[in-house]
């Protein structure tokens, strides 16, 4: 019995060591079309490879791939160039490679891809697979998945979480969460069902950030900002998904917030240096008290539909 446990944990140790590394064969041969798709061909999938700006794609989409790709790359490359006094290394150049796994369908997705990547699919709908062994700053070899009937805009924030583990030096899941999330250029939206003062019942576009701060406002009706600082930094020392990605979905639109005033980039610089985020850093950012910069926040997110309706 002893023997039997002990082949089990090393079974699940080698299982662990493989998932945290990264199939590397088809980096190595970046710029070589005909080896990537002659190593691919056993997967029942009509693959393309396509390569636009040093950045290269596999993918099975029907509808003209190359120009999917260059609709894509292009709202990439803008996003970096919005974002580049945060993140000075970029995807391409240096030792950096990353390929793109964009398949049809996420049933694709879970079949397929951990057989070009080496690795299993983390998330529902997109994500990244890297030498996860490595320190963070040190991963120059990155597969970005996602699927197109779950939301092509997985791709800019698994794409954040790239320039994140490239360039942040001090990097805890809320804030490579939050950050990736505010960066990609998508507002998401989900349907609910909503009851009107008469009664009646209708299904209702909702802003997904106004949604998920509705619910953080069941804790925090008050928008102590303060308090939001101190629960999404909570978060990160909580097994749960479930509180990351609330606190994160919160924190977003702070980040979104000083993205328009210009201040994100030194934000970010004030929290890397002093390893922690409140909001004295907050005020000193932005040059204001704590109840100015409330009521301004507020303003900016019924200006810009993320106020919760209830909230109006």
């Amino acid at each position: 019995m002893r023997i039997l446990k002990t082949l089990i944990m090393l079974s699940v140790c080698l299982l662990q060591a493989a998932c945290l590394t990264v199939r590397r064969d088809l980096f190595d041969h970046y710029d070589d079309v005909a080896y990537i798709e002659q190593e691919l061909r056993a997967i029942p999938l009509d693959l393309k490879i396509v390569q636009d700006r040093g950045v290269l794609w596999i993918t099975d989409v029907k509808d003209d791939p190359a120009e999917q790709v260059r609709k894509y790359n292009d709202g990439i490359f803008s996003m970096y160039d919005r974002y580049r006094d945060i993140y000075p290394r970029g995807l391409v150049g240096g030792d950096i490679h990353v390929i793109f796994v964009y398949l049809k369908t996420s049933a694709e997705m879970k079949q397929y891809a951990w057989k070009i990547t080496g690795g299993p699919q983390w998330g529902d709908h997109g994500h990244i697979h890297t030498d996860f062994i490595r320190l963070k700053r040190l991963r120059s070899r990155y597969y970005v998945c996602a699927s197109e009937d779950t939301g092509s805009d997985a791709i800019f924030h698994e794409v954040g979480h790239v320039l994140n583990h490239r360039n942040l030096t001090y990097l805890p899941d809320w804030l490579d969460e939050s950050l990736a999330k505010a960066i990609a250029p998508y507002d998401p939206s989900i349907t609910l069902s909503v009851v009107s003062p008469d009664g009646r019942t209708s299904r209702r576009a909702i802003n997904y950030y106004s949604c998920q701060l509705g619910r953080y406002l069941q804790d925090y009706p008050d928008f102590n900002m303060a308090a939001l600082m101190r629960y999404v930094q909570r978060g990160n020392f909580i097994c749960s998904r479930l509180t990351l990605a609330r606190a994160s979905d919160a924190l977003c639109l702070v980040f979104k917030y000083l993205a328009e005033n210009n201040k994100l980039a030194d934000f970010i610089d004030r929290v890397e240096a002093g390893k922690k985020m409140d909001m004295q850093i907050l005020e000193n950012c932005l040059g204001k008290q704590e109840g100015q910069i409330r009521a301004d926040y507020l303003q900016w997110l019924k200006a810009n539909n993320y106020l919760p309706p209830q909230h109006f």
